[in-house]
């Protein structure tokens, strides 16, 4: 049945994602402008075996289909969007607060005045907090809407603040450190 093939999905998505993580352990010692082709493009290989994986646990009465940025028409694509700028302003803040310069990336390099370190100091957090809370969401049965104008509701967008809020940090005093101590470590141990 459905779940099955779900499955199924999920384990050829984690087959492919386990190779290209081993291709990029392959390109070490190699110069960064070396290295930036062959990491992104074995980076692209697993987004979309990712997003396809990701695509099977979001039920179709949603119309996520796949993973769209800027052109999103659907309420799982502008949930993923609106969660990512969350999550952005988070780490750019840590950036700020570390003293790093925000435009000075690794990987995301090139483009004038874009926040190259944000982006490269995001990535590895996009997963755990933004996608699992958008997952969390959809299979709590949360009403995730969009507005007349394909917006998200002001409810929707509180719903995603509380739930990347809850991923992100401990509610209560006296709690473990939650991802954005992660986040605010992972900056603060660029700066070595």
């Amino acid at each position: 049945g459905r779940n099955s093939a779900i499955r199924k999905r999920l384990v050829e998505g984690a087959g492919a994602i386990a190779e290209a993580a081993r291709q990029i352990a392959l390109v070490s010692d190699v110069p960064m402008r070396n290295a930036r082709r062959p990491l992104f493009l074995a980076e692209a290989r697993a987004a979309a075996h990712y997003w396809q994986a990701f695509a099977s646990l979001v039920p179709p009465s949603f119309g996520f289909t796949r993973r769209h940025h800027r052109e999103a028409n659907d309420v799982v694509n502008k949930a993923l969007n609106y969660g990512y700028a969350l999550l952005l302003s988070r780490v750019w803040l840590a950036v700020h607060r570390s003293g790093l310069e925000p435009t000075l990336g690794l990987l995301h390099t090139g483009r004038r005045r874009s926040a190259g370190l944000v982006f490269d100091l995001m990535e590895p957090f996009r997963q755990p907090v933004v996608d699992k809370a958008v997952l969390g969401l959809i299979g709590r049965g949360a009403k995730l809407e969009l507005k007349e104008k394909q917006d998200l509701t002001l409810r929707t967008r509180a719903l995603l603040q509380q739930a990347i809020g809850r991923r992100l940090g401990p509610a209560r005093k006296g709690t473990a450190p939650g991802l954005l101590h992660d986040i605010q470590r992972e900056t603060l141990g660029f700066r070595q």
